[in-house]
């Protein structure tokens, strides 16, 4: 049997809607229960995946943070470097 390319169901066609994969004429059920499978790991990946952005974000906004934090130590140190110069110049000896 050939099978024409007008035959072939399309999965990306935009209106899958109600659409009933027994009734195909290509329908196996074993590939169902795979697709199916795939379906289900596909999506736990997108879940993971939107759980590893928004931790990222998280993570780079934490970075951010002590980035600012290490630039106002390091300001902090040298003006305590400056004002403890002036000391030791001002001591008598």
């Amino acid at each position: 049997m050939k099978i024409l390319h007008s035959q072939i169901i399309r999965p990306c066609s935009k209106d899958l809607a109600g659409f009933d994969r027994s009734n195909s004429p290509l329908y196996i059920p074993t590939m169902d229960q795979e697709l199916s499978r795939l379906e289900l790991k596909i999506s736990r990946v997108v879940e993971q995946c939107a759980l590893v952005r928004a931790e990222n974000i998280d993570l780079r906004q934490q970075v951010a943070s002590q980035n600012d934090e290490i630039k106002r130590l390091k300001e902090k140190l040298k003006e305590s470097g400056e004002r403890l110069s002036r000391v030791v110049e001002n001591l008598p000896g």
